[in-house]
Formats: C-alpha cells, sequence, structure tokens
C-alpha cells in the first residue's frame, strides 16, 4: 500500500491491527479515499 509517501506492507498492516486498532481504522480510511479519488 502506497499513500502520503508511505508504504507499508501486509506484515506492517497485520501488526497495527492486532496491536492498534484505531490506528489500522485511520490507516484503512485513507487507503479507502486514496481508492475513491483514483476511481473518479
Amino acid at each position: 500500500m502506497h499513500f502520503t509517501n508511505a508504504t507499508i506492507n501486509r506484515k506492517m498492516l497485520a501488526e497495527i491491527a492486532v496491536t492498534d486498532a484505531e490506528a489500522f481504522a485511520k490507516i484503512a480510511e485513507m487507503a479507502k479515499k486514496c481508492i475513491n479519488k483514483k476511481d473518479s
């Protein structure tokens, strides 16, 4: 996943999801916005 000049791989996402649900939710929301932007 690439956005805002940052790269997060699946292993990092999994670790964040397990240890910090709030941060994971924020990352997911940013990713959704990026996907919606590309579709427009």
